[in-house]
């Protein structure tokens, strides 16, 4: 009798459980208002708001940097690509006052030699939620808050535009070059420290370019997207001229051009390369409703005389405009 009365509770409060659970689910409907990534670019032009630039081989030359960055495709599969950088704060001009503002430019062609659409799940966000916060130590036995985002999504199908192509061009870097970092300082019969780098160089490189551009209309969550355009780029780095400049000089004395002198202590090699990642925005006003978006940009890689470095940082879309793409 008593096994027949447990088992008739635990049916029991297992049906409760099973009426929660389907209580809270819900059902998501939704109807697709529009899927249209098949454009391409015309004008994009993105303003960087900060990015961190860190190399490996001078602390001096950490900065963060503004900069503006885009594209201009005049033609069908061929276009510009423009990339500027200005160094707002450095880590050298912290004991070096005199340094002035490291400075990138990046100026370039491309041509997309393939195009095609696929359909395929794609991610839509419906809601992200904050959850309960945790504490814990980290090594150092600092408490650390860790807080958890709960995240809504859906997978539709949609369609999925891509584009691959050839790229090139020239760039121009200037930057903080603390000698006694990148040299081993028993080598250096010189009193040089605080110098300036300027490496100008060509790329040469293959890219892909990404865009999904769908809009929902959910019963749950209401009007939802997934709309952005991406690239991924690998260049290889070929820096023949670099000039290195002692500024640290009495007031009215010019400064000096060292690059022979520590050429002498220790050579470098001519090829570099880099790993890029552009986020943007591409489609109108009247389907996202916001005038602007959201972006980013990022790079990893070699340089020569800068050591491996990294860089990358936030950015909005001003200007985007577009036309449809022609596949064949």
């Amino acid at each position: 009798m008593n096994v027949t009365m447990n088992a008739t509770r635990i049916l029991f409060t297992a049906l409760i459980l099973c009426a929660f659970l389907v209580g809270k689910a819900q059902q998501v409907n939704y109807t697709v208002e529009a899927d249209d990534p098949a454009k391409d670019p015309v004008v994009i032009l993105n303003l960087e708001l900060m990015s961190v630039d860190i190399n490996s081989r001078s602390l001096d030359a950490m900065a963060l940097t503004w900069g503006a960055w885009g594209i201009v495709e005049p033609v069908p599969r061929i276009g510009i690509n423009f990339k500027y950088n200005r160094n707002m704060v450095s880590f050298g001009r912290i004991n070096f006052s005199d340094y002035r503002p490291g400075q990138e430019l990046n100026l370039g062609g491309y041509f997309v030699f393939g195009k095609n659409l696929k359909t395929k799940p794609t991610k839509v966000t419906l809601d992200v939620e904050q959850g309960a916060t945790t504490y814990s130590t980290n090594a150092a036995g600092d408490r650390v808050a860790n807080r958890e985002e709960i995240e809504t999504f859906i997978m539709v199908p949609a369609q999925r535009y891509r584009q691959y192509g050839v790229r090139g061009g020239l760039f121009r870097k200037s930057n903080a070059y603390n000698v006694r970092d990148a040299f081993d300082i028993e080598d250096l019969e010189f009193p040089y420290e605080y110098t300036e780098l300027t490496s100008t160089g060509v790329y040469a490189g293959l890219f892909v370019r990404r865009s999904s551009n769908v809009f929902i209309n959910t019963n749950t969550h209401g009007r939802q997207f997934n709309s952005a355009m991406s690239d991924i780029y690998l260049d290889v780095l070929l820096v023949p001229r670099n000039r290195i400049t002692h500024l640290d000089v009495e007031e009215g004395e010019d400064t000096v051009d060292i690059t022979d002198d520590l050429k002498e202590v220790q050579s470098f090699a001519s090829l570099g390369f880099r790993l890029g990642y552009n986020l943007y925005q591409f489609e109108k006003r009247t389907l996202t409703g916001k005038k602007f978006g959201m972006a980013t940009s990022m790079e990893v890689g070699y340089n020569p005389y800068m050591g491996w470095f990294m860089n990358g940082g936030l950015s909005i879309t001003l200007v985007k405009t577009t036309r449809p793409a022609t596949l064949n």
